[in-house]
């Protein structure tokens, strides 16, 4: 698929087209978001350099990467890879900043974080839903409830090994299925 620059693309469109090579889902993209990122790196750091090289190493990370990254939300990750970025230069010591910002950022990054949990929660909790009915239980014993494989098998009448197995399978279809989204935040 290529992009028509008349039609307006959505962000999950663009990716898609990125991950193939798509010079002109990219140019659509860094026009879309490098004013966005540049003034969000500003107003904390408040050097325009360090601004324009963040968001330029931002970018061509993006294109170099684009096969083996795994974007589900692209302003996201755009955003969070621009605060990350401010902050590893902040911490680099290459930048002094003013103590109301940082405290700004801090706050900024640990509201982050709670939306971030919440929707790796969500996920999980997605997830967990199609598996199984008897993993399910069994998972759901062993996590929500704490319960060792001893006891969910004496619950259950079942063996212990069987719940060691039936643990094993939930865990790997769950982390299959939560490694895109897991690679997306670290």
């Amino acid at each position: 698929m290529k992009l028509n620059e008349t039609a307006p693309w959505s962000d999950e469109v663009l990716t898609g087209l990125i991950r193939q090579g798509d010079a002109v889902a990219f140019e659509a993209v860094y026009n879309k978001y490098a004013a966005q990122l540049f003034h969000a790196a500003h107003a904390i750091l408040k050097d325009r350099p360090t601004c324009e090289d963040i968001v330029q190493e931002l970018f061509t990370n993006l294109w170099v990467k684009r096969k083996s990254l795994h974007i589900h939300h692209l302003r996201s990750y755009l955003f969070t890879a621009t605060k990350n970025n401010v902050l590893m230069t902040i911490r680099s010591g290459k930048i002094k900043v003013a103590l109301c910002d940082l405290e700004a950022l801090v706050a900024q990054h640990t509201a982050s974080d709670n939306i971030d949990a919440k929707e790796l929660q969500q996920c999980i909790d997605r997830n967990v839903a199609q598996l199984p009915e008897k993993c399910r239980t069994i998972f759901m014993l062993s996590r929500e409830e704490k319960r060792s494989h001893k006891e969910i098998a004496s619950q259950l009448n079942i063996s212990a090994k069987t719940v060691e197995n039936q643990m094993t399978i939930a865990m790997k279809r769950l982390r299959s299925s939560l490694k895109d989204f897991l690679s997306f935040f670290l």
